[in-house]
């Protein structure tokens, strides 16, 4: 489905702890061995961060990866919903407990 543009991809559930930042996505591109720096995101209840650096992927151990970082608002705890920017919409449902 497209929205604004965006092609819109099902990213899934991801539970994560009240406050502590975690990686819920990482993006890489095994084809081509380069990443995206254009990545970016929102969350209703929350911040995203991305950050580029490398990981163990597409049989490299240093292939370059950008990493999607959420960290809920100070208090919250509940269902939120990030936006992840790529070249497609990466819809995700995000469980802070």
């Amino acid at each position: 489905a497209e929205a604004g543009g965006w092609r819109n991809l099902d990213g899934g559930t991801v539970r994560v702890k009240a406050g502590t930042p975690k990686t819920i996505r990482r993006i890489i591109n095994c084809r081509f061995g380069t990443v995206d720096s254009s990545v970016s995101g929102i969350a209703d209840h929350g911040t995203i961060t991305v950050r580029t650096g490398t990981s163990n992927a597409c049989n490299n151990p240093k292939q370059p990866t950008v990493f999607v970082i959420y960290t809920s608002n100070p208090g919250f705890v509940g269902h939120d919903t990030a936006s992840v920017f790529f070249p497609a919409r990466l819809m995700m449902d995000i469980v802070v407990e």
